[in-house]
């Protein structure tokens, strides 16, 4: 018989406990560290910006979750906090070094994940009518969709408007995500024994990794006509994006796609309900384990072709919680075949969200990023209704060298999917 739980307490759910215990064992402070950054120009004060924190912390349940790790039972349960944490206050002259340095302190402290608060708040002011409002929160309370319905939900605020609380609706949601995983542990795990019944090699073998490097990040940027062509592609293989497309692309331009190889790339999958109901925010995404094998002369539309069907099978399955598959993939191979090497997410979101009320206006910047990436090779693609952009970031131990050469051989092989040409321009950003 399950031990019952406290008053307001309830459990989390397994992606979450996954990411827990990997925030636990990460040597990098922040690496799961989420940044909102509003930039407001007009004439609020500070007290106004500080007091619009204060209303998004109140009716955003997920900001004001506290985790605690049950030692009687290993249970990893939540609850609401009514403890806000406050809000720092920083005075610049304008966005430059000093601007950077706070808000690079900012991101790059970390959270006790085990009971302590996984949200912080700031305003630098960097000007007589200028403010940024910064948000952090670590990954375990929001996924990439919260990350704009949060920016969304923080300008109306900035602008006046009220909210009420939504935790009714995140837990209601979280125990049907729970329910989701618990169904699909029984009804699924023959077919995920059976799926990683393969022989799996490195998505990026040792040779191309340096104990040396620091990692880097590359942004791409592709024009109308080749989204135009991946979302097509997308869509003709039962998909309603560019996500598969995109996929195939990757597994393609792996260091480890050698000719009689499968290779694995960790996508994220929302588990979100599909309504008309409103938005909650909070972390609801699961990883799945995408595989791919490889032949001599592939091209991306190659692998499409070949595992696109058993793909869209993976994803019908996708609540099945990747801890479970991390433990199946290993009986299987063993440790020596790292499961997260290559971790990958495709949004669909507006480039910036731009509003503006009373002479006040907000500006957000949607395609977000973390400081640092945990996995060898990180691939965040952006779909922006008419644009797209794509961040390839690579972890510490992957050679830039390597780095590099993915980046350029991924803009290359996804804008070759355009007939009109379509490029993709890499532009290196400083970390």
């Amino acid at each position: 018989m399950k031990e019952a739980l406290g008053a307001g307490v309830d459990l989390v759910t397994a992606a979450q406990a996954a990411l827990f215990f990997a925030e636990e064992s990460a040597e990098v402070n922040g690496a799961f560290n989420l940044t909102l950054r509003v930039d407001v120009h007009g004439g609020l004060s500070d007290r106004r910006l500080s007091a619009a924190c204060r209303h998004l912390y109140d009716t955003t349940s997920a900001l004001r979750i506290r985790i605690a790790l049950e030692l009687s039972t290993g249970n990893l349960t939540y609850r609401f906090s009514p403890d806000f944490p406050g809000v720092q206050t920083h005075r610049v002259d304008g966005t430059g070094a000093e601007f950077q340095r706070i808000l690079n302190a900012l991101i790059r402290a970390p959270f006790e994940v085990d009971e302590g608060a996984l949200a912080r708040f700031a305003v630098i002011r960097t000007g007589p009518r200028t403010a940024s409002v910064i948000v952090i929160a670590h990954h375990l309370l929001l996924d990439g969709a919260s990350h704009v319905e949060l920016a969304e939900r923080l300008a109306r605020y900035l602008g006046g408007a009220r909210g009420v609380d939504d935790a009714a609706e995140y837990r209601a949601l979280t125990r049907q995500v729970r329910a989701g995983e618990d169904r699909s542990r029984a009804a699924d795990r023959d077919y995920w024994r059976e799926r990683m019944a393969v022989g799996l090699s490195p998505a990026v073998p040792s040779a191309y990794l340096d104990q040396q490097a620091r990692g880097g990040r590359v942004t791409l940027t592709f024009d109308s006509a080749t989204m135009a062509k991946l979302r097509a592609t997308g869509e003709s293989r039962g998909g309603s994006s560019g996500f598969k497309a995109v996929l195939s692309g990757i597994h393609r331009c792996l260091p480890g796609a050698v000719d009689g190889a499968t290779t694995i790339v960790c996508a994220a999958t929302s588990q979100r309900r599909r309504s008309g109901e409103r938005p909650v925010i909070g972390m609801f995404v699961n990883e799945l384990p995408m595989l791919a094998r490889h032949r001599s002369g592939d091209g991306a539309a190659d692998i499409l072709s070949r595992e696109s069907a058993r793909w869209q099978q993976d994803l019908r399955r996708r609540a099945f919680p990747f801890i479970d598959l991390v433990g199946l993939i290993q009986q299987r191979v063993g440790a020596q075949v790292p499961v997260t090497s290559v971790m990958f997410a495709y949004r669909a979101c507006p480039r910036r969200l731009l509003s503006g009320f009373d002479g006040i206006t907000c500006s957000v910047q949607l395609d977000y990023s973390y400081p640092v990436s945990m996995a060898e090779l990180s691939i965040r693609f952006f779909d922006h209704g008419d644009e797209g952009s794509c961040q390839v970031h690579w972890g510490a131990q992957l050679s830039d060298d390597a780095g590099k050469a993915f980046s350029a051989r991924l803009a290359e092989e996804l804008s070759a999917w355009s007939r009109s040409g379509g490029r993709a321009a890499p532009e290196k950003v400083a970390i």
